[in-house]
């Protein structure tokens, strides 16, 4: 799978999946990272990435484990 499907799967998710996840993913930025730059707790990146990749997951159709 491609960059640009995956790019393409998460700009069809909620706003705020859209953010945790093209860092995650497609910026490879640590979960501190993430957390540092949107002025968040570290558990509560770690849980919108959990829940973002199961929707990525559901909208490209794959069971996998994307990472």
């Amino acid at each position: 799978m491609s960059q640009n499907e995956i790019s393409a799967a998460i700009q069809r998710l909620p706003a705020s999946y859209q953010t945790t996840l093209t860092a995650y993913l497609l910026e490879d930025l640590s979960y501190q990272e993430i957390a540092d730059q949107l002025h968040k707790q570290v558990g509560t990146v770690r849980k919108s990435v959990e829940r973002g990749l199961e929707m990525l997951r559901k909208e490209l159709g794959k069971p996998t484990h994307i990472s």
